[in-house]
């Protein structure tokens, strides 16, 4: 009782946190993007709005969910590409948008087995975070998404707060564009095209206030 005293009465303050990497952001912090090909990124600030994780065999990882002042709703994850760290950062497209680009028949040979190469047809919306042509990276990768952040703690024992996701990776030829494809239990299918970027990328960060 006497040092927790004496520390108030000193006007001793908690230690702030200092971010140094992109994976120690929690709920709360902003960060704010430097000058970048896409629009909606560039010199911008977002919030960390959620934190979710993604659970396969022998890997898992944290995703942002990221908000700027305009509702814009983006996600970035980190990730190791030939022993160095990368931003993936993502926007979700929609049925309508998934079918401009590579019409949804087209589309569909994803979940074939064997290779497959789709080419993006050019879409004005979307036209700084496409590639011009696919090839299929990753093919059926069966884990799961967790709801909430499971950096600090074990990840849960029971699916509750989960949910079991078939995943599908396309690149693009040059290693700079993805397309992220999640199968979910009820075979709702959620696509992101996805730009990759270095950890530089992010200009500034700031921890959540108070």
């Amino acid at each position: 009782m006497f040092d927790l005293f004496k520390n108030t009465q000193s006007g001793e303050k908690p230690a702030v946190r200092a971010l140094t990497s992109p994976e120690e952001l929690m709920v709360g912090d902003i960060i704010k993007f430097q000058f970048l090909p896409q629009p909606e990124l560039s010199g911008r600030q977002f919030e960390v709005a959620a934190i979710t994780t993604y659970d396969f065999e022998h890997e898992n990882y944290p995703r942002f969910a990221l908000q700027d002042d305009k509702g814009l709703l983006i996600f970035l994850s980190v990730h190791n590409r030939q022993g160095k760290s990368v931003l993936a950062i993502s926007r979700q497209a929609d049925r309508d948008e998934v079918d401009a680009i590579f019409t949804l028949d087209k589309f569909a040979e994803v979940f074939e087995e064997g290779s497959v190469t789709l080419t993006a047809t050019p879409y004005a919306p979307l036209a700084s975070w496409l590639g011009s042509s696919y090839y299929k990276a990753l093919d059926c990768r069966v884990g799961y998404l967790h709801i909430g952040d499971y950096r600090n703690q074990p990840l849960p024992e029971y699916e509750d707060d989960s949910e079991g996701i078939d995943y599908y990776l396309l690149r693009d030829s040059s290693e700079q564009f993805a397309i992220d494809i999640e199968i979910g239990d009820n075979d709702d299918s959620s696509v992101y095209v996805t730009v990759y970027q270095p950890l530089t990328a992010i200009a500034e960060m700031w921890p959540a206030k108070g």
